[in-house]
């Protein structure tokens, strides 16, 4: 006897369903472990990136604090530099308006310049000679000794003892 062939699907029908559900089952396991896969990879990608994140933050904060300090130091570099010109500005003017005030009072006052013809003879020796030199200050010459008293010298040693004694540095 020969079978047809729709009875022959009929028969046959369970077999393929029971295939199709064992297929659909094994597809759904794939599909599930593939799913838990991704789930996972996708995680260690997201902790990596986070990780990659934070280490840059922290470099990009170490770089910041670095050029920060750079900085810094460089601010205080110009802004010592600025004072230091004030100071070296004040400090010529003070000595240029001192070098004007002893010229003056070298050319009217004859107590000056005698007190600092003493002080030359104190040094060299009384048989000295005195003279005057092109800037107001004085030279001092005996026995091959020679004393000068250049103006510029004697005013910015005064400008000196007066900065001291006030604690200017």
């Amino acid at each position: 006897m020969t079978r047809s062939h729709g009875t022959m699907d009929a028969e046959l029908a369970p077999v393929c369903e029971a295939l199709l559900g064992l297929a659909r089952s094994e597809a759904d396991a794939v599909l599930a472990q593939a799913d838990q896969q991704v789930a996972e990879e996708r995680a260690q990608a997201t902790a990596l990136a986070d990780e990659l994140l934070d280490q840059a933050r922290a470099q990009a904060a170490a770089d910041t604090a670095v050029l920060m300090a750079a900085e810094e130091s460089h601010a205080q570099r110009r802004a010592r530099t600025v004072e230091l010109h004030a100071r070296r500005a004040a400090y010529d003017a003070l000595v240029a308006a001192a070098a004007a005030a002893v010229r003056a009072e070298l050319a009217t006052d004859p107590d000056v310049v005698a007190a600092l013809s003493e002080r030359a003879l104190l040094e060299v020796g009384p048989d000295a000679v005195v003279t005057r030199t092109a800037d107001g200050g004085l030279v001092a010459e005996a026995g091959g000794r020679r004393l000068r008293l250049p103006l510029s010298a004697l005013v910015e040693d005064a400008v000196a003892d007066l900065l001291a004694s006030r604690g200017t540095p």
